[in-house]
């Protein structure tokens, strides 16, 4: 075998590696995805995962405290239920704190990149899609310019928790170098609003 045919042998393989780690990663979330997830899901610290970041035992025993301090309540004189109720109340705070952070970093895009659509996706958006959206709505209404504001429109991803980045590539693939995309872009680049 040449040089030339084991170095094409070489990336074939490595390509279908790659391939391979992709789709089991960001499409079908198959055995690799499964074993990383129950791993890290495993870990004894981690009580939430909010838009694929941890919620450690420490950061919501840290809130737990602070808001029963704020309610000038001890947490230590609380019975059992009243512990797992203050717990949950903590937790649902620091999930509206991920949807405001989210809301506020959308209507931060609207007023930089002024687009027509956004479209959001992940685990997070779709267990939260509605209460999501309506803070989207209202950072975008109170915080965005009037103009992209009033033009922007936000939707849930159609694969919903699955979204990524590679569920493009087939596309981005696709149009490269098709002359008739090359022109739809040239148009649109001149003004054309079409």
């Amino acid at each position: 075998m040449s040089r030339t045919a084991k170095f094409i042998l070489r990336i074939a393989i490595l390509g279908m590696i790659a391939a391979y780690v992709l789709v089991d990663f960001f499409v079908f979330k198959g055995p690799l995805s499964q074993i990383i997830d129950r791993s890290l899901s495993s870990r004894p610290d981690v009580v939430a995962r909010v838009a694929g970041h941890f919620i450690t035992r420490s950061q919501l025993e840290r809130a737990t405290r602070e808001k029963l301090w704020l309610e000038g309540k001890s947490f230590d004189s609380l019975n059992a239920t009243e512990k797992t109720k203050a717990h949950e109340t903590a937790l649902e705070g620091l999930i509206d704190h991920a949807l405001l952070a989210i809301s506020r970093a959308v209507s931060g895009f609207v007023n930089v990149f002024n687009p027509s659509r956004i479209i959001i996706g992940g685990s997070f958006a779709e267990a939260h899609w509605k209460v999501l959206h309506s803070r989207i709505q209202g950072e975008i209404g109170d915080n965005s310019f009037k103009v992209p504001g009033r033009r922007v429109s936000v939707h849930p991803a159609e694969l919903g928790g699955d979204v990524s980045l590679a569920g493009c590539h087939p596309m981005v693939v696709e149009r490269i170098g098709n002359p008739e995309w090359e022109r739809a872009v040239a148009v649109k680049s001149k003004g054309d609003t079409r």
